[in-house]
């Protein structure tokens, strides 16, 4: 092979091998780009944490809190906050709320089903004082308000 021939085809194999690294780059970052939009859009950003409530029965173990949010909707079905199922709530049970830096409670489900607050039912709206015991349904929970877990 003469010289000519060579620098010809090393020339040659020096512009496709950056091809193929800039192909690679190019690929490399469009698949990370939808990676990145699909995750995002299945993790949306986490709502600010206000307080917490855990089952009663395993209120001291830390893994067994639940956050609550600005708005947190508690019952049995598998979009609420806080789901407990097989214990008498109904789908969309209660509303935990925020209202002027004050914890409430909804109520969302029917007049006969067990909704208390430190013992006290709950017609309609009730404030919520920290450390108080909700019982919906056959579940106690416990708040914590503003308290890190």
């Amino acid at each position: 092979m003469s010289p000519a021939q060579y620098q010809l085809v090393a020339g040659t194999l020096k512009y496709w091998f950056v091809l193929v690294i800039i192909i690679i780059f190019v690929r490399t970052l469009r698949n990370a780009w939808s990676e990145y939009r699909v995750e995002k859009q299945h993790n949306p950003p986490q709502a600010l944490v206000r307080g917490y409530v855990a089952h009663m029965e395993a209120w001291k173990d830390g893994a067994q809190w639940l956050p609550i949010g600005e708005e947190t909707l508690v019952g049995s079905k598998r979009s609420c906050d806080v789901r407990i199922a097989d214990a008498g709530l109904r789908p969309s049970h209660a509303r935990l709320f925020f209202d002027g830096g004050r914890l409430f409670v909804e109520r969302l489900c029917g007049g006969d089903n067990v909704l208390r607050v430190g013992g006290k039912n709950v017609e309609k709206i009730l404030p919520v004082p920290d450390g108080a015991k909700l019982r919906l349904g056959e579940a106690t929970l416990v708040v914590s308000v503003d308290v890190e877990r």
